[in-house]
């Protein structure tokens, strides 16, 4: 895979965690404590350091998704749809709005 291609999987990967986290009515640090992590592990910052991209865990995610009652399937639809947005260059709300409807 591209290193293109990776910078869109995670930007439409950490996008879809935002969304969750907005679906709940909750910030993404407050959806962090409610699935029993640490508040700081979804901050932006941690994202990615010296341009090196930093991914969440099946651990995390799954955390996240049991928080959210979001099925496996659901969330990697969500990022599919916010992939093929950027990649096609279309805005992002727009793929969540598709996903919400």
């Amino acid at each position: 895979m591209s290193e293109e291609c990776l910078e869109v999987r995670h930007y439409a990967l950490w996008t879809a965690i935002d969304d969750l986290a907005v679906q709940v009515n909750l910030s993404p640090s407050a959806l962090a404590v409610h699935a029993g992590l640490n508040s700081c592990t979804l901050n932006r910052s941690n994202r990615t350091r010296g341009g090196t991209l930093h991914w969440p865990s099946t651990a995390t995610i799954g955390a996240l998704l049991a928080v959210t009652e979001t099925s496996w399937g659901e969330f990697g639809h969500l990022v599919d749809l916010i992939e093929q947005a950027r990649l096609n260059q279309y805005d992002a709300a727009a793929a969540l709005a598709m996903v919400r409807a």
